[in-house]
């Protein structure tokens, strides 16, 4: 089977379904201050189309067949509630890019995830962004906790690659009880490598919820990964693959970044349906983590093995077809 690892760019939500996202002059940063009567509090109207967009809630745009997707940036930065007296609740990073429509058209998307200041998944976020603005809607990974946000960033004209941008916004809950600001930096990609492929297998956790010190095996995941190079120096990994019982009954597929030593993904049934997420630790070609179905606590682990390849694809913009690796016996 091939599988086609078009990456694409996250950061923080946006979508308004069935519609473009209008312009909004400004090229430059604006203060947290400044947001505070636009941005989220703006895109409350937002929050009732959110059950309807759950499926933009994932790591990369839902597109078609002849659709193509380009990376051309990536975005890390911070989240908190207030600025001046709080410190930050956690880090907010993901890519940024273009989806071109086989009808001609095209928008700007960003996709990423949100988590504690130790590295912990809270959760996912998706938008879009055109002519300095952006915008967007958020959903924790393990809750029903969820929202909008806007904000706007600042790009350079100038044709240098070590130029490093920034944006700032705003985000609310979608009963309105709390909000608060992110703020960080974004820049470039230099360059998208396929670099290696991982396989492992996954289980639930045992009947007292506790992980079991020998689990049993319920299912096998395998895929490639890439890195992706920003102008800032900052690497993005970025993984795809798929995942089946141990019995053949069910299978689907799972994408997924990982920057620091943690990654960030979701799993899908076979019909391309959204169901859950993972999350965990890759370090010394070994990964172990977490697996859920979304907005519940987790409900099994996973862990397995990653190598790089002896030859390095550069790709430029896209990632194109790779062949699904069959290395993992059953």
């Amino acid at each position: 089977m091939k599988w086609k690892l078009l990456i694409t760019g996250l950061l923080l939500m946006g979508l308004l379904a069935g519609t473009s996202v209008s312009a909004i002059a400004g090229s430059s940063a604006q203060s947290i201050s400044d947001l505070r009567a636009t941005s989220a509090e703006n895109s409350a109207s937002s929050i009732a189309l959110l059950n309807a967009e759950q499926d933009d809630l994932n790591i990369l745009p839902v597109t078609g067949d002849k659709d193509k997707i380009t990376i051309q940036g990536g975005f890390h930065g911070i989240w908190g509630v207030d600025p001046n007296v709080d410190e930050p609740y956690g880090r907010i990073f993901g890519l940024y890019g273009t989806v071109y429509k086989e009808d001609d058209t095209s928008f700007g998307f960003i996709r990423g995830v949100y988590t504690n200041q130790q590295g912990k998944l809270g959760g996912f976020i998706a938008g879009r962004y055109v002519d300095g603005n952006y915008r967007g809607i958020w959903h924790s990974a393990t809750g029903d906790i969820k929202g909008v946000l806007a904000g706007k960033y600042n790009m350079s004209t100038d044709d240098v690659e070590d130029v490093v941008n920034h944006f700032v916004g705003r985000w609310i809950t979608s009963d309105r009880q709390r909000s608060g600001y992110m703020k960080g930096t974004c820049s470039s990609v230099v360059s998208i490598k396929v670099a290696g492929i991982f396989g492992g297998k996954w289980s639930y956790k045992n009947s007292t919820g506790n992980e079991a010190s020998n689990p049993n095996i319920n299912g096998i995941l395998k895929g490639h990964f890439g890195v992706i190079t920003l102008s800032d120096g900052t690497t993005i990994e970025c993984f795809r693959g798929g995942w089946r019982s141990e019995d053949e009954n069910t299978s689907g597929r799972l994408i997924g970044i990982g920057i620091r030593g943690h990654f960030y993904g979701i799993w899908r049934t076979a019909n391309g349906e959204t169901r859950g997420y993972l999350t965990g630790r890759y370090d010394q070609q070994s990964f172990r983590g977490l697996w859920g179905t979304m907005g519940s606590e987790p409900e099994g682990i996973l862990w397995g093995r990653y190598g790089r390849l002896p030859l390095v694809q550069d790709t430029s913009e896209s990632l194109e077809e790779v062949q699904e690796p069959s290395f993992i016996n059953r």
